[in-house]
């Protein structure tokens, strides 16, 4: 079976064995890894990634939730464009929630950062690549489909959606993928959205370094985790591990045009 984790911050410093975890993942069946990037300095960190290990393809962005000026995003835009072949999507980007969620008028202050990923949304159109969006929860999830349906964009990820069923039926609707992590394995939410999308919208995730509870807890995270996501989802859908690994995967490779996930 094959898998692919395709949103991992493998440029952290927690990773400080990137050798070792590499050849764990490939002995587990991991056959891709989607370093996203998070500021100039990412880029050009998963860029090396990308240039060492074989299984590693990163992804250029700046984090929503982070203060970005014009001249970083400037100087991201011309490093996507300088490694457009070294690169398969466009992320992480999107719009703030988590750090701007207990502000008064928290949503015009989203609503503020919607021209700042459009910038980001024009470039993937740009260079033909895929976008990984960080839009948590409802008002973020919603202005970022409207946006990204609204410009045309085929090939999107909502990384680690969390929103409500209605704006989870719009991005279905549209062919969109949503991404899957292992909490899946013993939060309900979760096991919730994945009851209620088709596997054919599905891919996986860690958003490690991100640490999980649960059967991980104190456990650094790393890509093999997602083949225990999994086997949770294969329970919930009542289908079989191996099923859930071909169409994730197909799934990942269509969304990210990486011909070579569903070849090796």
């Amino acid at each position: 079976m094959k898998f692919v984790d395709v949103h991992c911050h493998l440029d952290s410093p927690t990773y400080t064995n990137v050798d070792e975890l590499i050849t764990r993942s490939k002995e587990n069946g991991i056959v891709g890894i989607v370093a996203s990037a998070s500021s100039l300095a990412s880029c050009q960190h998963v860029l090396s990634l990308g240039k060492k290990y074989d299984i590693v393809f990163p992804t250029f962005g700046a984090h929503p939730e982070r203060e970005v000026s014009e001249e970083e995003v400037n100087k991201i835009m011309g490093l996507a464009r300088a490694h457009r072949k070294d690169i398969v999507a466009i992320g992480e980007v999107g719009l703030p929630y988590y750090s701007i969620r207990e502000k008064e008028g928290f949503v015009k202050i989203i609503e503020k950062a919607v021209p700042k990923l459009r910038r980001f949304l024009e470039l993937a159109l740009e260079l033909d690549l895929a976008v990984v969006l960080h839009a948590p929860h409802d008002e973020p999830a919603q202005m970022a489909f409207e946006a990204v349906s609204d410009m045309g964009l085929k090939r999107v990820l909502f990384h680690w959606h969390k929103s409500k069923p209605d704006i989870t039926k719009k991005i279905v609707d549209k062919g969109y993928y949503m991404s899957i992590t292992p909490e899946v394995c013993y939060r309900e939410r979760d096991r919730e959205l994945v009851k209620l999308v088709p596997l054919s919208n599905l891919v996986l995730e860690t958003d490690g370094p991100w640490a999980y509870g649960g059967e991980f807890k104190d456990k650094l995270t790393e890509p093999i985790f997602i083949r225990r996501a999994a086997q949770e989802i294969a329970k919930l859908k009542n289908v079989t591990e191996k099923e859930v690994s071909k169409i994730t995967t197909d799934n990942a490779s269509k969304l990210f045009n990486v011909k070579s996930w569903t070849s090796r």
